[in-house]
């Protein structure tokens, strides 16, 4: 199924002429297509030790093999905007040093979310899990951040995964951090299939609840976005996609807010004594559009607390030629989060 609806379309005129013209109008108008700056995620895998498979964290997370230790490089226009290293537990989720593993833990604080929240472009201690972790140690901080994430991803996770155990704590609350491209990914966007894993899940809305429906090599969005990939026609079909991309997110945005809810319930049916809220990081919340909006209106109409901690100066705060938080950031994120969670009163918060 493709990640937006032709359909949408077929209300003015002939839908296949406005197709074939448009089409034609996009080959001419590219004909010649300038070099674009690209950003390009390498991986160097400096301990050759795999984790063995653990499904179904490995539908959520990896394929096939996930790497306890990983130096990711991150390259624009040639030259290197960031250089980490990130290393992961049995599921494959980023560790979060200083985190109290131990019995002695009051509550359990669940950070999860795309690459923000992963941490792409820092080191594990420099993570907003990790600042957060010790600035509460007396609390059990997970980093369940996927890197090039959505919702789905994190639904497929509380559907099929018993996380009792690694959570351990019936008390805490589950921050789900929210950032606008997770809603472009939710329904398999081309934008989001010309570089997504394969692995990656999807689900769909019927009837009260959302379904699972496959991985994205299954969906017909990643087969043609890959194959004009493959015939260099890829700068062609973003074009012609760019023409139906405010349809498909305002059909996003109407979805995102009904699958937080469905993870929502997943969470709580683990965790019945947690709490479940989401939060604003990103620059792009400031000027919500319309459907952005209403998305925010519908999840406090599903009683689903929102905080919002987005920072007007944030921008400089933003790794130049990548676009994730920088160090700064992230410390600012784990500050105002930390005011957030003192005031649910799950234990006693170290300062």
């Amino acid at each position: 199924m493709l990640g937006f609806r032709l359909e949408l379309l077929k209300n003015n005129g002939s839908f296949s002429t406005q197709l074939v013209l448009f089409v034609v109008l996009c080959f001419v108008l590219t004909s010649k297509v300038e070099a674009q700056q690209k950003i390009i995620h390498g991986i160097r895998h400096t301990e050759q030790s795999q984790i063995p498979n653990n499904a179904p964290f490995r539908r959520a997370l990896t394929p096939r093999v996930i790497w306890k230790e990983v130096r990711y490089h991150t390259l624009n226009d040639g030259k290197v905007v960031a250089d980490y290293v990130a290393h992961h537990d049995l599921e494959g989720h980023r560790l979060t040093p200083g985190a109290n593993l131990g019995p002695d833990a009051k509550a359990h604080v669940i950070l999860a979310g795309c690459s923000w929240t992963y941490g792409s472009g820092v080191n594990d201690d420099e993570t907003f899990s990790s600042v957060l972790a010790r600035m509460m140690p007396d609390m059990r901080v997970l980093n369940f951040g996927v890197p090039g994430g959505s919702i789905s991803d994190h639904n497929y996770l509380w559907r099929y995964a018993d996380l009792k155990q690694k959570v351990a704590f019936p008390k805490g609350v589950f921050v789900y951090v929210h950032t606008p491209p997770q809603d472009d990914r939710l329904l398999m966007s081309p934008n989001y299939m010309l570089w997504a894993p394969p692995y990656r899940t999807y689900f769909e809305t019927e009837g009260e609840d959302i379904q699972f429906k496959g991985i994205a090599i299954n969906t017909w969005s990643f087969k043609i976005t890959k194959f004009m990939k493959r015939q260099g026609l890829e700068m062609y079909w973003l074009k012609f996609y760019s023409w139906l991309r405010p349809y498909h997110i305002k059909f996003s945005k109407e979805r995102m807010a009904f699958h937080i809810a469905a993870l929502k319930k997943s969470y709580l049916k683990q965790f019945p004594q947690g709490k479940f809220v989401v939060v604003k990081v990103s620059l792009a919340e400031l000027t919500p559009t319309e459907e952005g909006r209403r998305m925010w209106q519908e999840l406090a109409d599903s009683k689903i607390e929102v905080w919002d901690i987005m920072d007007e100066t944030a921008g400089k705060w933003l790794i130049k030629g990548d676009g994730h938080p920088n160090v700064a950031y992230h410390a600012s994120i784990a500050e105002k989060l930390h005011q957030k969670i003192q005031e649910l009163h799950l234990g006693h918060s170290g300062n």
